[in-house]
């Protein structure tokens, strides 16, 4: 890239605008057509929009998952039980810690496994569609998809009914801590991890000495004696988390842009066999997950930078899914996309965990939703986002229907 006629980008994670949030992809091409492997001069983090490179340090060893929590006596002491749980968290380590927390978990996560909840999901979907239907309008983050998702999230664990409420809080509070947040809502985010850890650690026990034939059972039946309850307890509200953030906000923002491209969703109305085509594509184009963490363990050298060992880098997913060199037309949704090797659910070892859950509970309600789509409205005014720099979603998504 010719950098003559162009301005170096300002950090864009350094006080970041409302106009950032609600569109950051103006502001990664920016910093992609500067260099796709970018240091900002005020976070000094490095920042990698580029899809080879992004798809390149996913897999590479040097950039470690591994973070350094450092000294954190000076955060509230509510903090410590969400810290201690993050410590513990599969997604945070390297091997062979790394695989020692997941293995357990990749059978009971399988496609075979996760499309058991499929019926009663469906059902779920189908009852509130009905009363969407009888009501003429409906709110699609909080009214819709969280208490479906809650649901789900709930047998699939097998909750206590007498926990089921203080549960559902907790659950909802959980990503409150990530930036960028007021304080009234980060010191919720610590109550609410020690709520799930308690509910989490009783769960466990319970199960080791009444094991049964669900998933929390067969998660400790396959970690044996090498994985503390501690740890299980840790990841088990990781499975949870990580379920929960990323298809509450996924889920209306592939809503929301099907509606808004008639075309798009007049091809799957059409044709409901492209489904799995149409949720692939909507993964790349408005996937939840905007960046995730790396550290590097040692130097290293690229074409366009060196970058140091003990270095912080961000991997941005949502940028490297509208790179141009990887995606033709990167900035429209094409639900026909042949090569779509998207990196919305990041990649190498760390690939996500729940990859089935999210596309088959995606795909479920998009199917329903689509068998109503000819009659459903979008709001006058363009929805807002979620002010969160890490994930991107809707803060609500009123919709109306027909009669």
């Amino acid at each position: 890239m010719n950098k003559q006629n162009l301005t170096e980008p300002q950090d864009p994670y350094i006080k970041p605008n409302l106009q950032f949030v609600d569109d950051p992809f103006p502001v990664f091409d920016e910093v992609r057509n500067w260099s796709p492997i970018w240091k900002g001069k005020q976070s000094h983090s490095y920042l990698v929009t580029g899809f080879q490179q992004v798809s390149n340090f996913l897999r590479d060893p040097r950039f470690s998952s591994d973070i350094n929590f450092g000294d954190t006596s000076h955060l509230h002491a509510d903090s410590a039980e969400l810290i201690q749980a993050q410590k513990y968290w599969m997604s945070f380590k390297n091997e062979p810690d790394h695989s020692q927390f997941r293995r357990p978990f990749l059978t009971e996560l399988s496609a075979n496994e996760i499309q058991k909840l499929k019926v009663t999901l469906d059902a779920n979907v189908c009852a509130r569609l009905k009363k969407f239907e009888q009501k003429g309008e409906q709110e699609f983050v909080y009214e819709f998809t969280e208490p479906v998702l809650f649901e789900c999230i709930e047998a699939w664990f097998g909750i206590p009914e007498n926990s089921r409420d203080e549960f559902f809080w907790a659950v909802s509070q959980t990503a409150s801590h990530l930036p960028p947040s007021p304080d009234r809502r980060i010191y919720p985010s610590y109550k609410a991890a020690k709520i799930l850890k308690e509910i989490f650690s009783k769960l466990v026990e319970n199960r080791k000495k009444k094991p049964g034939n669900d998933f929390v059972s067969n998660v400790i039946k396959a970690s044996g004696e090498t994985v503390s309850n501690e740890i299980i307890s840790a990841n088990l509200m990781l499975v949870m988390f990580a379920s929960y953030e990323t298809i509450l906000y996924f889920v209306p923002n592939a809503i929301y842009e099907l509606l808004r491209n008639s075309d798009q969703l007049k091809l799957l109305s059409d044709d409901n066999t492209l489904i799995a085509s149409a949720t692939e594509e909507l993964l790349r184009y408005c996937g939840s997950v905007i960046s995730i963490p790396r550290m590097t363990t040692e130097v290293v050298e690229t074409e366009f930078a060196v970058i140091g060992k003990g270095e912080r880098v961000s991997l941005i997913l949502a940028a490297a899914n509208r790179d141009p060199l990887e995606f033709e037309n990167p900035t429209q949704l094409d639900i026909l996309r042949t090569k779509n090797k998207h990196l919305a659910l990041g990649g190498g070892a760390h690939y996500c965990i729940g990859a089935y859950f999210t596309r088959m509970f995606v795909q479920t309600i998009i199917e329903r939703v689509v068998e109503f789509s000819s009659r459903i409205g979008l709001p006058a005014i363009p929805p807002p986002y979620i002010r969160s720099v890490g994930l991107r979603g809707l803060q609500h998504l009123n919709l109306t229907i027909d009669s």
